[in-house]
């Protein structure tokens, strides 16, 4: 980067000034002459190998110090992408700038690799160079008749564009145009040879972006790296590049995270790692045993925080702490068998056989709702129990619906009572098949009336 400080009467004014008023006073001669180039310049040739304009350097970085005196300046190079030099008359360049940024001086051959006849900013058909601090500038040159070598990368030497700061800017390019007007045209022409016309040879065109930093405060500049503390992103570390690789306002040169743009020191967490406790416990996230709980709250001791612990009904109590009994036996260690959260013996629940497990948790063979113990009908299903006998067994399952076994008169009692009409029904069974009497008289329960059945009857008539 060059930068110089503008002062009333140096030699790049007077270069500029002396370059104009010659111009100026030859303008016709000089239109005359530019319009012959031009018209050789528009015969057809045969392809040559390119040669590049580099502006240089890619990049610059200023302090402005809010007045009209920082200079910027940019070099023009030359360079053919052939490894031997390369043959050209003229080169023209239409430049093009923000204006509100930078405001284009003129250029400075001083240190050329070249001396050419055409050299600056002059009139031209296009009306281009009207006014060259317009942002848009057309750059020629060149000679009547003259041949210059581009040489291989890094190149010749052209010029030097002279600008002046006008404003602060993170990025301002200094940029071309590869047209302009009727007449205007970035571009560099060969050598003819042979009778041949001049042809375009012109290959790539780089920019370069300028930034400027606001240091129109002023003040001291501790690190004395050019940059006021005032404007300085490491006011106590010299670093002329001002480079801030994560763009947090801290440079490279005093970030000791230099990649993450939260943070300028590792502190707890490392870079990259925000050091924040986001549930408010007074421990970071990065270290927290239970992110998003508190880790001071350790009911059982066990050095476990109790947000991470289980907490099964997920009522804010670690399973561990809950005793619904106070028997001194946490909750989860007690019996659960419908594994609700709750122990069974802080829960109401159906005990119809009054055994202290709930019902839900016992046999159903018939998955009637009823467990087996309190089942007229275990094997069958009757949600419902209706036994119509009162024998104990429900219908579903009962063989003797309306009358319980051995109450053959049907007076819901087996007593002495029923003898004889049991009788009747054994020495006669086929009178009494599908009645009442007859499923009353099969106390075995085979289906069959017959003498087999005395004795379960009389069974039935013990106190």
């Amino acid at each position: 980067m060059k930068q110089r400080i503008l002062k009333k009467g140096t030699a790049m004014d007077s270069h500029r000034s002396d370059s104009h008023c010659n111009w100026l006073s030859n303008r016709p001669r000089t239109l005359a002459l530019m319009g012959a180039i031009a018209a050789l310049f528009l015969s057809a040739a045969s392809a040559r190998a390119a040669i590049n304009l580099r502006m240089s350097p890619p990049q610059t970085l200023v302090a402005w110090d809010g007045g009209a005196t920082t200079i910027v300046e940019i070099e023009l190079y030359a360079e053919t992408d052939q490894v031997a030099d390369e043959c050209f008359t003229s080169i023209e360049l239409i430049l093009d700038y923000d204006p509100a940024v930078l405001e284009l001086l003129g250029n400075d051959p001083t240190g050329s690799a070249y001396s050419f006849i055409l050299d600056g900013f002059f009139p031209d058909p296009d009306g281009i160079n009207t006014s060259i601090s317009d942002g848009t500038a057309l750059y020629t040159a060149g000679g009547f008749g003259g041949t210059f070598s581009a040489p291989p990368a890094p190149g010749g030497l052209v010029t030097t564009f002279q600008f002046k700061v006008l404003s602060a800017s993170p990025a301002t390019v200094v940029d071309y145009l590869p047209s302009s007007g009727v007449f205007g045209e970035t571009r560099v022409f060969n050598c003819p040879s042979g009778g041949q016309a001049a042809e375009d040879i012109l290959g790539q065109v780089s920019t370069a972006e300028v930034r400027v930093i606001d240091c129109s405060a002023g003040g001291p500049d501790t690190d004395s790296d050019g940059f006021p503390d005032s404007c300085d992103n490491c006011d106590a570390n010299s670093n002329p590049d001002q480079v801030d690789g994560d763009g947090d306002g801290a440079g490279d040169a005093c970030d000791d995270c230099p990649a993450d743009p939260n943070k300028t020191e590792p502190g707890v967490c490392g870079c990259g790692v925000p050091d924040i406790d986001t549930d408010s416990d007074g421990v970071l996230d990065c270290v927290d045993a239970c992110p998003g709980f508190d880790d001071n709250l350790d009911c059982d001791n066990d050095t476990i925080p109790d947000g991470c612990e289980e907490d099964a009904d997920m009522n804010g109590t670690p399973d561990d702490c809950e005793d619904c009994d106070s028997d001194g036996t946490p909750d989860d260690q007690e019996e659960d068998c419908n594994e609700n959260g709750t122990p069974d013996d802080c829960e109401e629940f159906n005990d119809c056989n009054e055994n202290a497990t709930p019902d839900e948790c016992e046999a159903d063979t018939d998955t009637d709702g009823v467990i087996d113990d309190c089942d007229n009908c275990p094997d069958d299903p009757n949600s419902d129990q209706s036994d119509v006998d009162f024998d104990g067994k429900g219908d579903v399952c009962d063989s003797c619906v309306n009358r319980r076994l051995g109450d053959v008169n049907g007076d819901e009692f087996v007593n002495t009572d029923d003898i004889d009409l049991f009788v009747a029904v054994v020495l006669e069974p086929e009178l009494f098949v599908g009645s009442d009497e007859y499923c009353a008289a099969d106390c075995d329960e085979n289906t069959v009336v017959d003498a087999q059945d005395i004795q379960p009857f009389m069974a039935l008539l013990q106190p």
